[in-house]
């Protein structure tokens, strides 16, 4: 090398050399390690976590959009294992065990480690595509911790993969099971989703999509959006919003007034009685068998609408919470319908009743629906029995393939029930299955065997037999229906959807 270049080369490297040595030269302005200050945070978090007595709830909003909603977790600490609660359990009473890790990745971390089917629903893929598929709900099970506060009762935490910040705070006199009890009745009950209000003078409504999770406020001058968690009280946004020059972050619900509080205003929305509000809780038709019989609902105020049946046989009373409607026995040898007329503050709504038999449902049918790109479709089908259980045969896509559903009769409940994942024969070299999904084909079983479905019966008002799609899978309602395809009958194995039936009516001809 030149010797001038080598002498350049070495004088641009003198001021490095001289500032690394000053640096060296300096004193640590900390006196522990980063690992050691870490180390001590979180001892300091496992010594909040398991000091809480009645333990913790967690606001859990998945997807970085937040899309879906909040959701509802109570958790209790010791020092290896966490006791947790979701309101989306069938038993929201009923805890899964599973370890935590407090550890540092480049910061201190709460790790939820054990799979358990609570704190993993949100993060787990599935084989299918969509919400819920390989990418999961966008959800986490590692947490980095961000703050602790001063008074030990909110820890806040950011999804490591959705980068939402969420919270925990500290339950004071409730324990993790009763605010989930006391969550669900709340739930269970909320009778409205539109409430109104006034905001410095102007109008205002507020509308809550329980199933969705998100609100809208709307005012003369503007309409917003947000995502919600339920509260066991109320409700609360992901992130503060700002209506009319309020600061909305919370609700207090109020359930004997049927209002809506913004926490920390005067502004209160009072939920309105329409008569949707009883088709929510009862439904739009009621089908029982020819025997006399009765059914009681109970959902908030329902004793506030009047009810009035068409037929002699049909008698309505309610009573605070209580709804009762009484049917009287079917002697006349033929299915018949009469109808409950509902009306709240000037609007109407009618439930259908219609008394029928299993028998009455045997035969031929058209059925009516459309595809996941609302393309109007017609099939022939039929219902048979099949020794104690029944078939629901779709000639579809033509009569070389029928597809076979197979079902059992719920005398109580006057419906069909069937599973998903079952095998309904073939098309062409492919083997198909039954799936279910919600009215948009957004969710959908996939290749779940646990789920259960309904054919619903009802008589229209030309007195026919008319079946519909119900039940529920997860958080979602049941829609329509599914086919799957694979090489072989191993549902797990399947290679995807061959085609998809929404607002299906089956009419008896």
């Amino acid at each position: 090398m030149n010797k001038n270049i080598f002498i350049k080369f070495l004088l641009l490297a003198l001021p490095a050399l001289m500032l690394t040595s000053c640096l060296k030269d300096q004193e640590d302005i900390f006196p522990d390690s980063a690992s050691a200050r870490v180390s001590k945070y979180l001892d300091n978090t496992k010594r909040v976590l398991t000091s809480a007595e009645n333990g913790w709830v967690l606001n859990y909003f998945p997807d970085r959009n937040q899309s879906y909603g909040g959701y509802s977790y109570t958790m209790s600490f010791d020092e290896d294992n966490a006791k947790i609660y979701c309101e989306l359990a069938d038993d929201v009473l009923e805890p899964i065990t599973t370890t935590y890790t407090l550890k540092n990745e480049d910061g201190p971390v709460l790790m939820f480690d054990t799979y358990n089917e609570y704190m993993h629903y949100f993060a787990t893929p599935t084989g299918s595509s969509g919400a819920g598929g390989y990418e999961a709900y966008d959800g986490d099970f590692i947490f980095i911790i961000m703050n602790i506060s001063e008074d030990e009762k909110t820890i806040t935490l950011k999804g490591n993969r959705s980068g939402n910040i969420l919270y925990m705070h500290k339950l004071e006199g409730q324990t993790p099971e009763s605010y989930q009890s006391v969550m669900k009745e709340y739930k269970d009950n909320l009778v409205f989703d539109k409430a109104a209000g006034t905001i410095d003078g102007a109008n205002s409504m507020l509308y809550i999509n329980a199933a969705r999770r998100n609100i809208r406020i709307q005012t003369p001058d503007t309409t917003v959006s947000a995502p919600f968690c339920f509260l066991s009280d109320g409700l609360t946004l992901y992130q503060p919003i700002h209506v009319a020059g309020k600061e909305v972050s919370s609700f207090a619900y109020n359930e004997d007034k049927g209002t809506f509080t913004i926490v920390g205003t005067d502004v209160v929305y009072t939920g309105l009685l329409i008569p949707e509000i009883v088709i929510n809780n009862v439904g739009s038709t009621i089908t029982t068998g020819n025997a006399e019989t009765s059914f009681t609902y109970t959902f908030n105020l329902a004793d506030q609408f009047k009810y009035t049946p068409d037929v002699d046989w049909i008698t309505v009373s309610a009573n605070g919470k209580q709804l009762t409607v009484n049917i009287a026995a079917n002697t006349t040898g033929n299915p018949r319908n009469g109808n409950i007329i509902v009306e709240a503050n000037g609007e109407k709504a009618t439930i259908s009743v219609s008394q029928m038999e299993v028998t009455d449902l045997l035969g031929n049918y058209v059925m009516a629906c459309v595809d996941n790109k609302n393309k109007p479709y017609t099939y022939s089908a039929n219902i048979s029995q099949a020794g104690d259980d029944f078939a629901l045969t779709l000639y579809y896509p033509n009569t070389n393939w029928p597809q076979t559903i197979m079902m059992k009769w719920n005398e109580d409940e006057t419906r069909f029930e069937m599973q998903s994942g079952q095998t309904l024969g073939t098309l062409g070299r492919y083997v198909s299955f039954l799936c279910f999904t919600d009215d948009i084909f957004d969710y959908w079983t996939s290749t779940s065997k646990a789920a259960t479905g309904y054919i619903i019966p009802s008589l229209n008002a030309d007195g026919k037999v008319v079946l519909s799609v119900g039940g529920t899978f997860g958080s979602s309602t049941i829609g329509g229906l599914c086919i799957l395809v694979g090489n072989d009958d191993v549902i797990e194995n399947v290679l995807g959807y061959y085609d998809v039936f929404l607002q299906i009516a089956f009419t008896k001809q």
